[in-house]
């Protein structure tokens, strides 16, 4: 079943605007956590639980480029189809079906989408939030998401206890250079990322 195209994040305005003006200053956060950005720099962000459908995916993740690369080999489309722009409902599609992908192959403990059809994830740690930029950009959670978002599609109803899911909004003033640093040091040192939860 094809994703719905609202599930795969608001417009950027749209979400710029709601973290800017709903959450940056809120007192609505459900909790804080402390982040290691760079170095022994750690930054405290705030945790909300925001709508499923906010987020968009992040077209540059280190774990997709590899299936991406492979994509455009055996697809007919442009070189920088993926780099073009972050914002493209088309690239942020096919980023979902490759994500969901390395969910199955890589059977992720809190997200994993084995036998999709049939597959609860139940024991997904709501506690363990995903990582956003203040665009509303998944730095951290991307696969999680895609697997959530799988289910949430396949049947509102039943899944519906994920139509909101924790997120840790970034500082505005985090670049690139320090969304591949996080990055990094989540995706290869796992110790941090339970440090961090």
């Amino acid at each position: 079943m094809a994703i719905k195209d609202e599930l795969l994040g608001k417009p950027m305005l749209e979400r710029i605007d709601f973290i800017k003006n709903s959450l940056i200053n809120s007192t609505d956060f459900i909790y804080e956590i402390i982040i290691f950005s760079g170095g022994p720099h750690q930054t405290k962000i705030k945790v909300f639980m925001v709508d499923i459908d906010f987020p968009i995916y992040r077209l540059k993740n280190i774990r997709t480029k590899g299936p991406q690369q492979s994509y455009k080999a055996t697809n007919d489309i442009d070189d920088d189809f993926f780099s073009r722009d972050g914002e493209s409902r088309e690239a942020l599609s096919i980023q979902h079906e490759l994500l969901l992908k390395i969910a199955d192959s890589k059977n992720e403990t809190s997200a994993s989408v084995s036998h999709v059809a049939t597959f609860d994830i139940g024991n997904y740690d709501l506690a363990q939030p995903m990582i956003i930029s203040s665009s509303g950009v998944l730095i951290n959670g991307n696969t999680r998401m895609s697997a959530l978002r799988h289910l949430f599609n396949s049947d509102p109803v039943k899944y519906s206890r994920y139509a909101k899911i924790p997120m840790a909004i970034l500082p505005s003033n985090f670049s690139e250079k320090d969304f591949r640093k996080l990055e990094l040091n989540l995706q290869i040192n796992p110790e941090l990322r339970k440090e961090y939860s």
